[in-house]
């Protein structure tokens, strides 16, 4: 019984032993976690990356310190002309996001955006760090497409990103790179008719803010850029985190609502619009949806409300397809006229023009154009 005993407790011992031992190895060759400031990078830190031990928060910025094996970096084409809120808007999405966030330009000089801001790149098309994310924003794009630094550039990230993101006629960028041969795609809704032009191999769409490839996102403009951003947050970290970014920017984000500027129903049918040259005018409401659209304007520079509707009919006569069916038929007293068209898919709609003096103000009138789809 005591032999037995022996034998059961040394091999006890050394089981005991052997975990141990193991443990000590394993905590001698792990690979201890490093923590990073993205939103800082190197930029707070006296050109060093600052890197910590332990999580918590930036003694710089405070900002949450995350596992630098985890850091998602995303490289964002800036250039002469960019639209301020194209890059501006994700950069901030995708810093809360605690994405690695860096601009990249062509030259290392500062660049002027669009609106005159002034911007220093952090690198440029040479030696900035591989992106998980390349971002490619809108403005003053037609003279940056025909140099084939920046196309080549945007060629040879796309294939080593894991996302490609454009906003506004950022998109075109991406067009005239290839990379939206035989896939879906949209842009700012007063350039498509362009887009198309360039991408044919592209199927353009209007009535989405943002068009989904998988590995490659377009978005409409401006603020569209936020919706794109934020889907792709919730691709990367799910919707749980990209509702939580949004809510921190009191930013109304509703993923499942379609708007798109384009199918409304002015710029369907009333983008041209041309009837005040040589009148001194003000905008005073314009709203609608995709079924009605009103317009108003304060008019100045014709004596008086007959004759102005006058001017806005003999306009309107051989604009796209209203023809004028009634009213302002020589009667002084007759300050509106009535229109129609035929829209797509064949659906009528009714447009009605009205004119009518502004109180206690001479020579100055209210102009009213409405339109709607008749049902």
């Amino acid at each position: 019984m005591k032999t037995r005993l022996f034998i059961a407790t040394s091999r006890f011992t050394i089981l005991v032993l052997t975990l141990a031992s193991s443990v000590f190895l394993f905590a001698q060759t792990a690979k201890p976690i490093i923590y990073v400031c993205p939103p800082c990078g190197s930029d707070c830190h006296d050109g060093k990356l600052a890197t910590f031990n332990q999580p918590g928060t930036c003694p710089i910025c405070g900002m949450r310190l995350v596992d630098e094996a985890s850091i998602i970096d995303v490289a964002i084409l800036i250039f002469n002309g960019v639209q301020i809120i194209d890059y501006t808007a994700p950069y901030e999405i995708f810093g809360q996001a605690h994405f690695n966030v860096f601009t990249v330009a062509e030259k290392a000089e500062p660049i002027t955006t669009a609106m005159g801001m002034r911007v220093v790149p952090r690198y440029t098309l040479s030696d900035h760090p591989e992106p998980d994310v390349l971002l490619t924003p809108g403005g003053n794009v037609d003279v940056h497409l025909n140099n084939p630094a920046i196309i080549t550039w945007i060629q040879k990230q796309e294939q080593v990103a894991d996302y490609v993101l454009s906003v506004c006629n950022g998109a075109f960028f991406l067009a005239k790179a290839g990379l939206l041969d035989g896939k879906s795609a949209t842009t700012y809704y007063g350039l498509l008719d362009e887009f198309e032009n360039l991408a044919t191999k592209t199927t353009v769409v209007n009535d989405k803010r943002f068009v989904d490839n998988g590995k490659i996102i377009t978005s409409a403009g401006l603020s569209a850029g936020m919706d794109a951003s934020l889907f792709l947050v919730s691709k990367i970290r799910g919707m749980g985190r990209a509702q939580s970014i949004a809510l921190n920017l009191e930013y109304n984000w509703q993923p499942e609502v379609e708007f798109a500027r384009s199918v409304l129903a002015d710029y369907k049918y009333l983008r041209d619009l041309d009837v005040f040259s040589g009148l001194e005018t003000e905008v005073l409401y314009t709203r609608g949806t995709t079924n009605n659209w009103r317009q108003e304007w304060r008019v100045k520079g014709k004596p008086s409300a007959k004759e102005l509707l006058d001017h806005i009919d003999k306009k309107l006569e051989p604009f796209t397809e209203w023809k004028k069916v009634s009213g302002a038929n020589g009667d002084a007293s007759d300050l509106t006229s009535n229109w129609q068209m035929i829209g797509e898919n064949g659906e009528p709609w009714a447009g009605k023009v009205s004119v009518e003096p502004m109180s206690g103000k001479q020579d100055e009138f209210k102009v009213s154009v409405e339109i709607a789809r008749v049902k």
